[in-house]
Order: structure tokens, then sequence, then C-alpha cells
């Protein structure tokens, strides 16, 4: 597989070392990045070089064990045991911002382990503590499932949990084998295709 599946500065140490298979948990490393550049309004991991970009990261994390690079490749193992021994800074991650709270720095935590077979899956995130205010604000007014009573008593569902209202389909992607189809298909999107996207649009969508 390739090691250029993503931007350096969002890249899985996996790939940075080299693995020649990876998993989802990628996606989980790039979204924890992204997450903690939303709290300190700077790129977490900035580098030239995806050498420079590794030791950044264990700055941070601190110089990962043999077991947490099992997946790398040899040379790359053999590089980082060649390096200075570092401990462990995640408590730098509280000096982020104001809004690094113990909640929010806990979950970056887990998204940010070194040992993608040890890194929090997507379901685990998604049920953290930290997103249950993100869920409450989701259901205040802009769910289908729940809805305001006359007397402007608000009815919540049993489940906080955020369900489509189908099954998302990608065949039609699947069908796309070349780039100028890619953009035949994108011009035939009406303008209006995202409502919500138009001036004047309220986000609170269930008001009664």
């Amino acid at each position: 597989m390739t090691q250029e599946v993503v931007t350096q500065y969002y890249r899985a140490p996996e790939i940075l070392m080299g693995a020649r298979h990876y998993t989802a948990a990628v996606d989980v490393w790039s979204v924890g990045c992204i997450f903690g550049e939303l709290l300190g309004r700077r790129i977490l991991f900035q580098a030239q070089s995806p050498v420079l970009q590794l030791e950044l990261i264990t700055d941070l994390l601190g110089t990962p064990t043999m077991e947490d690079m099992r997946h790398a490749c040899e040379g790359a193992r053999s590089h980082m045991m060649r390096l200075r021994s570092k401990p462990p800074a995640l408590s730098a991650l509280y000096t982020l911002s104001t809004l690094a709270t113990h909640e929010a720095v806990h979950l970056l935590c887990q998204m940010l382990v070194f040992d993608p077979d040890k890194r929090i899956s997507v379901v685990d995130a998604l049920a953290h503590p930290y997103l249950d205010e993100g869920r409450l604000r989701y259901h205040s007014c802009m769910c289908k499932c729940c809805f305001t009573t006359t007397n402007a008593m608000r009815q919540y569902t049993l489940d906080f949990e955020p369900v489509a209202q189908r099954i998302f389909d990608d065949l039609w992607e699947k069908k796309l084998t070349s780039v100028q189809q890619v953009k035949v298909r994108r011009w035939r999107i009406p303008p209006n295709y995202h409502p919500l996207h138009t001036t004047g649009s309220d986000t609170c969508s269930n008001r009664g």
C-alpha cells in the first residue's frame, strides 16, 4: 500500500514507518490530529519530512516499545531504537487551549496512540462522554426523532445516538473509473442539492 494515503501532518505512525498493511485506525489517528488542531488552533504535528514528523509524534507520545512498532518495517524500527529514549509528555495537551478539558484530552489521548491495535475504535470514540453535549445539542432542535409539543415541552428519544435516515449507498461512486466521469457526475448535481447551505437557512429543522 502507498505511504501517500493521507497528508503528512495527519499521517499515522504505522504509515510513516512503512507498514505494508493498515486499517481504519489510520483514520482515527487523522481525526485525532484534526481534533487537536481544533483545540489548539494550530497543526498538532507539523514537520518538513516524514522522519521529522515521527520525531514530533514521539516528543508527545514518548518512544514506542517494540510491540508498539510491530507493524512498522524493520528499517524504521531499527532507526527508532537508535534514537534517544523519550518519556511521554501527554500533559502538554492540556495547554492547547482552555477548551482542552479532562474529557477532551482523555479522548484525544485514546485517538493518538502509537500502536493502531491499541487505538480507540470509531464506535468507542463516538460513544465517549466528551461527545454527550454534542448529542444533546443535536437532539435539542435538529433531529427528526424528537419533537416539541404545543406547550413548548421537548419530547426526546430514548436513544441519543444519531441514526441516518437511510443506509449510505456508495455503489455509484464505485462505478466512477476516471477523472472525467467524476467531473460529469459533479456537474449533474443541482445547485439546491444541499438546502441547508442556502442563505438564511435555519439549522433548527424540528421546532414543533
